[in-house]
């Protein structure tokens, strides 16, 4: 998933379903994340580019998964045997932790 959700990060604000957001909400986002992780530029720019990659990925594939979770009515059995809720599968195989709900 992480390669579909990296070249849909590029295009996010193109995608269906996008809620504009003001023009420097990025740039501000890049300055709170500058001093969360003491200055460290590469840091910043990972996380902002994760974000992206999250909010990209829940447009995507957000509405098919609450479909799905109505579907299987709440959790599945995993190989192993244990139960598992649908959601915790979800993030597992999305890796997207901020998706739906």
């Amino acid at each position: 998933m992480k390669p579909i959700s990296q070249i849909f990060a590029i295009v996010l604000e193109q995608l269906p379903g996008y809620t504009p957001k003001p023009p420097s909400y990025y740039s501000n986002l890049e300055g709170q994340l500058l001093l969360q992780y003491a200055g460290s530029e590469k840091k910043a720019k990972e996380k902002l580019r994760e974000y992206r990659e999250k909010e990209a990925c829940a447009l995507l594939f957000g509405p098919q998964l609450v479909a799905y979770r109505s579907m299987l009515g709440g959790s599945l059995t995993t190989a192993t045997g244990r139960k598992k809720p649908v959601v915790e599968l979800e993030l597992e195989f999305l890796n997207c932790v901020e998706l739906i709900i």
